[in-house]
């Protein structure tokens, strides 16, 4: 019992969810009420949602199993890779989790017929792999890194559910579309700012092993200022598409 509770904290199950109720939200709320011409019926989509949770997940426990370092100095009490998993377990769960999410990717693909949308999934994990071996300790980089693949987790919903079939400005495709990209654009932005607080979190564990974070470059008051800005950015981000949805109402 104590080794599922242990793996659910690994793959950090909380954010799997939202990260799945999301793009249900998405599907069930904007896309089949109004739309007639989507691609995917419901349990197809259903295996889009599995084969991101996958990946996801996967990635989550790639990043512990190279932060093993750093987590014993920023949180050693909630380390769970080489404490209540083994390193060997915990690689053994990667490659199975990202083999089912590439292997349902695939299939989605082939189910809108654009073969060729698989290599997103495989972008998805090699860039999850990059991230935790070396990106995540750049400059700014590896917060960008991880800000597009959230982004790309609801901007997926739009890519293989309505684009297949066009987008007819006429129906509602093209408002449905921009509505996507806005939920998707705020994904961005505020998944930036997570990363940059998590790196004041971080900030000591990150010195030991000689990351370059913004942080680290600039220092905790600069840090705070970005986040900040960025935070205001969001919130007129917000107003405007409330205003965006007025306007259409």
């Amino acid at each position: 019992m104590n080794n599922i509770i242990s793996f659910f904290k690994l793959i950090r199950l909380k954010n799997l969810i939202i990260v799945a109720v999301t793009q249900l939200i998405i599907k069930f709320s904007l896309i089949n009420p109004f739309l007639d011409n989507f691609m995917l019926s419901n349990n197809q989509f259903y295996l889009l949602v599995l084969s991101t949770i996958f990946i996801t997940a996967a990635g989550y426990i790639i990043n512990d199993i190279y932060d093993v370092k750093t987590d014993k100095i920023n949180k050693e009490d909630s380390r769970i890779i080489g404490k209540s998993i083994t390193s060997k377990n915990a690689i053994t769960c990667y490659i199975l989790l990202n083999l089912l999410g590439l292997g349902l990717g695939i299939y989605i693909a082939h189910v809108v017929k654009e073969l060729y949308y698989s290599l997103i999934f495989i972008y998805c994990i090699f860039s999850l792999w990059t991230y935790s071996k070396r990106m995540k300790t750049s400059f700014l980089f590896g917060n960008l890194q991880v800000s597009l693949l959230t982004a790309l987790s609801i901007f997926n919903v739009v890519l293989f559910d309505i684009i297949p079939n066009g987008i007819n400005k006429n129906n509602g495709e093209m408002m449905i579309f921009k509505i996507i990209l806005f939920y998707a654009s705020f994904s961005f932005i505020i998944t930036f700012i997570r990363e940059m607080i998590k790196d004041l979190e971080d900030i000591e564990g990150d010195k030991k092993i000689k990351a370059k974070t913004l942080a680290i470059t600039y220092g905790i008051e600069k840090t705070k200022w970005v986040s900040l800005i960025f935070t205001i950015l969001t919130f007129l981000g917000i107003t405007y598409f409330q205003y965006f949805q007025y306007s259409i109402a």
